[in-house]
């Protein structure tokens, strides 16, 4: 009853609403004779050889196996929205960006090349595409849309529903500039010992849980679309189990950051996370309270008591489980940005796409005030306010998740992290208890 009050399974839902599902570029699925076989057919019946302008026989033999790879990649992603129901797009950035990022982002090789097939199958009939736009004024927009014709449709719906897709082709480890975000070569980093721990670790890791069946216990394939409370619909691909490491370099060529993240129940609400079964066998999430707070807390010598979130926000109209939401988002953008500016920026921003805090004016005097509370609340806390001292706490915070995923890995236990918090069948609950306890302790 709970989890259903909470969501709208797919299978349910009528044409009155529209979802999708994002693209990967390094999402193949693995050795399919079923999706080999249409895309065989759409070149044939499309004449899509005639795209290619390369005339000798021998580079003729590599342009024609690059079409395959692009058309497949396209395919493969309209197949997984077209199981999930006729009003399923795939949502797709057409920029040149897209298709452009480093080697090891996109381990197939797919080529902006895709964006030609997309509007050669568009001019045919075969799929359509909606256009994407952007509102300033809002915050959001929708990136452009693609959906498979009736008759494509009905071609992909044959197909088996159990298609598995290439998980292990996907990076462990992304390197991004601290500022830009924007993606990094691996080439300079491959001796840092940060990198070979993570790297190792998931290496392992991603091994044991691509063979690992993960899903609920009243629905086991297709995609899972549901209304989130911010009145947003996500749509979860069980089949994202992939776990990759992001670390930031900064002006220095440092590396911070280190947290995990790609997997599907990362972003499951509470309410859905709790029905995930693992080998078919119920499960059990622990977490540890307040983790980055308790982290500064332990490197200044400080034991925190009760639930260090919960602090009563001067001027405040939001209910105490917001206030309690906020206070913890504001203490991870004191932390994440140099200066208290920064801070206020990234919080308004936040604002715009979480509807919890649209009843809540973020002026500079309301977060000046909250701010202050949080400061006055935690002394220990003024070293480390706006300063990039914070991205230790993430280092930590990430040092604490890879020692828990490594020991689990190596005991053939399959554990799912959360950040904070991990998931294991309900027989593993005492050792992950007391492996959270030793690896806190140490």
């Amino acid at each position: 009853g709970k989890m259903l009050d909470y969501t709208q399974l797919a299978w349910e839902l009528e044409t009155d609403y529209e979802a999708a599902i994002p693209f990967a570029i390094a999402s193949l699925p693995e050795n399919s004779p079923a999706i080999d076989q249409l895309v065989k057919e759409i070149i044939e019946a499309e004449n899509l050889c005639r795209i290619l302008t390369t005339v000798t026989p021998g580079h003729f033999k590599n342009a024609y196996f690059r079409l395959v790879k692009n058309l497949t990649s396209l395919v493969w992603h309209l197949y997984k929205a077209a199981k999930a129901g006729q009003n399923f797009y795939l949502r797709v950035s057409l920029a040149n960006t897209t298709f452009s990022p480093p080697k090891y982002q996109n381990p197939h090789g797919i080529t902006r090349q895709w964006v030609q097939i997309a509007r050669e199958l568009e001019a045919s009939g075969l799929i359509e595409i909606a256009t994407g736009f952007y509102s300033r004024e809002t915050g959001r927009g929708k990136q452009t849309r693609l959906r498979a014709n009736p008759e494509l449709f009905s071609k992909l719906k044959e197909l088996p529903d159990d298609i598995p897709e290439d998980g292990l082709a996907k990076p462990n480890l992304v390197i991004r500039d601290r500022k830009t975000k924007k993606p990094l070569p691996q080439a300079g980093f491959e001796d840092h010992p940060r990198v070979i721990k993570s790297s190792e670790t998931l290496a392992e890791y991603n091994e044991l849980v691509h063979g690992t069946k993960i899903d609920f216990g009243f629905w086991h394939q297709g995609l899972l679309s549901f209304l989130g409370k911010e009145g947003i619909r996500r749509v979860i691909d069980p089949t994202m189990k992939h776990l990759h490491a992001v670390m930031l370099v900064d002006d220095e060529n440092n590396l911070t950051y280190g947290r995990f993240h790609g997997p599907f129940w990362q972003i499951l609400p509470s309410a859905l996370r709790e029905n995930l079964h693992i080998d078919g066998q119920e499960i059990v999430e622990l977490d540890y309270s307040a983790q980055s707070l308790n982290i500064v807390a332990g490197l200044a010598g400080v034991s925190l008591e009760g639930d260090p979130y919960s602090i009563d926000v001067p001027d405040c109209s939001l209910t105490p489980a917001d206030q309690r939401k906020l206070v913890k988002l504001a203490f991870c953008m004191m932390l994440n940005n140099p200066t208290k500016k920064a801070a206020f920026t990234a919080l308004r921003g936040k604002k715009k796409t979480t509807d919890q805090f649209r009843g809540e004016k973020f002026s500079d005097g309301f977060l000046e005030d909250l701010y202050q509370k949080i400061l006055s609340s935690y002394e220990f806390v003024q070293d480390w306010a706006f300063t990039d001292k914070g991205m230790t706490v993430f280092e930590e915070d990430a040092e604490v998740a890879r020692q828990i995923i490594a020991a689990c890995t190596k005991e053939k236990i399959v554990v799912l992290p959360i950040h904070d918090g991990f998931i294991v069948q309900k027989r593993h609950e005492e050792y992950l208890r007391n492996l959270m306890n030793e690896v806190w302790s140490n």
